[in-house]
């Protein structure tokens, strides 16, 4: 990871991104034009101005968002083991809640 990396953290685990696969990130949860999506790019866009570690504390709508745009990440990202360790990061969030 570059100086660039940013940790996306849910619950206690956490995935160091790029600022590109942010960038890519939330681009894909505005492609969903739905509320929730909307919700968690601004989030992340407005938590990712001051670096660091970005802690997300999602309603389980907006965890199901970025499932989703994780998901749709996954074909068309050249690297993608940042955002492939946040989505298995989101699916294990969601499987918690819902136990």
């Amino acid at each position: 990871m570059g100086a660039a990396a940013l940790h996306v953290s849910l619950g206690a685990a956490s995935a160091a991104l790029e600022r590109a696969d942010l960038d890519r990130l939330t681009r894909s949860l505005r492609q969903s034009r739905s509320s929730p999506a909307d919700a968690v790019a601004e989030e992340l866009g407005a938590r990712s101005l001051l670096g660091g570690n970005l802690e997300l504390l999602l309603s389980e709508a907006e965890l199901d968002a970025l499932i989703g745009a994780l998901f749709r990440l996954r074909g068309i990202t050249e690297r993608l083991q940042p955002l492939t360790e946040l989505l298995a990061l989101a699916r294990a969030e969601l499987r918690r809640r819902q136990s």
